[in-house]
């Protein structure tokens, strides 16, 4: 069979052509945020959208506010108050408590347009508010609009493995993870239930001050930091799994270019242990026309989980402070979910404080009301001695 590559648009355009003539969709899935259900490289059907079709725990295909198709989960609704009557101002004829009273007609497949005045279709796609999550992240939801699906992911295959979501017992698995998404490995077989139990006893044993304690004084040792050349640039390729999108043609070439062009604006910072990088954050300075992003700014800050609550994130951050001050900055900013209390805990420690960058947070607040985790930008003024 020919393979044909799209980009993320193109396939987003060819979803909507194919699934609006009631045509359904079958192609290779790319990414993590479904997993363990969903994996790279997995194939999925995406059919139509039917009249009753979407409740808690079906899996959509929806357009992404960067224009690009997205598979999610849906886990709630929210209806507008204000939206509860037609253009007549009478209240609608059916009321708007159960999966089957969401329809999105002009994409449905079952009942033809006629079956609902012009004002009532307008209504109804716009009286609900999707909120979908990805199995991977159990609390970051997103706001989707009801004219941006797509589609219903019907079918998941695996080599000789066939999955149909939308009927079933994985229909029933689908609505128990929607509201309990720990719940996920657990469906995803035997093996992936050790995998998700075992990370689970590391990550409380990680809390422990005993187990930090031996851990530093073992594995710490060997941990050293300097920043990146063009000789990491594979290590750094891999560490941020760039090599497991086909957004980029050539990661390797992207991260030499990368590297190439931060310097003398900006570094990677890493901690190694044995050559391979352990922990990464990156310090730039952006021209003085780019508005929201004034002056220095830290991005990409990890950790690889076998060496976390060792102190390689506060070491990294401290580096970066001292990299950027080296070189002229007097504030670094730096941007985080608000949600994140291990994070902002570690920031406020180093002295980062809350800053508002108008030009910014315009575009924080729209993120936020499309349902996202609200993000907030922290700054650390080097001059006072933030550093």
């Amino acid at each position: 069979m020919h393979e044909i590559r799209l980009s993320g648009h193109e396939l987003a355009g060819l979803s909507e052509a194919v699934l609006g003539k009631c045509g359904s969709l079958r192609f290779e899935a790319r990414g993590f945020s479904m997993y363990p259900l969903i994996r790279d490289g997995d194939t999925i059907v995406v059919r139509p959208v039917d009249a009753g079709d979407l409740g808690v725990g079906a899996i959509i295909l929806y357009r992404s506010a960067s224009g690009k198709p997205v598979a999610h989960r849906i886990v709630r609704f929210e209806t507008n108050p204000g939206d509860r009557k037609n253009v007549a101002g009478a209240p609608l004829a059916a009321p708007f408590t159960g999966k089957t009273n969401l329809f999105i007609y002009g994409n449905n497949c079952t009942l033809p347009d006629s079956t609902a005045p012009e004002h009532d279709r307008e209504r109804f796609n716009r009286l609900r508010d999707i909120f979908v999550r990805g199995d991977a992240s159990h609390s970051r939801t997103e706001l989707v609009k009801s004219d941006h699906v797509l589609g219903v992911v019907a079918v998941v295959e695996r080599g000789a493995k066939i999955v149909r979501l939308d009927e079933g017992i994985w229909k029933f698995v689908g609505i128990l993870v929607a509201r309990f998404p720990w719940l996920a490995p657990w469906f995803a077989g035997p093996r992936e239930l050790v995998k998700s139990i075992a990370a689970a006893v590391f990550h409380f044993m990680q809390r422990l001050r005993l187990y930090r304690a031996l851990a530093t004084n073992t594995v710490g040792r060997s941990v050293y930091y300097r920043v990146a050349g063009n000789n990491d640039a594979a290590e750094l390729v891999s560490f941020y799994q760039y090599d497991q999108s086909r957004e980029v043609a050539d990661p390797l070439e992207r991260m030499v270019l990368d590297l190439a062009q931060l310097e003398p604006y900006g570094a990677y910072i890493c901690a190694f242990i044995r050559g391979r990088i352990v922990g990464c954050v990156v310090v730039r300075d952006f021209p003085s026309d780019v508005t929201h992003h004034p002056d220095w700014w830290l991005f990409g800050l990890g950790v690889r989980t076998m060496v976390r609550g060792l102190g390689l994130g506060e070491t990294l951050v401290r580096l970066a402070l001292e990299t950027a001050g080296g070189r002229g900055a007097s504030k670094v900013h730096l941007l985080v979910d608000e949600t994140n209390r291990v994070a902002l805990s570690l920031y406020a420690k180093m002295g980062f404080v809350r800053a508002v960058i108008p030009a910014l947070q315009l575009k924080l607040d729209e993120e936020a009301a499309r349902g996202n985790v609200r993000q907030i930008v922290l700054v650390n003024q080097i001059s006072q001695g933030g550093a």
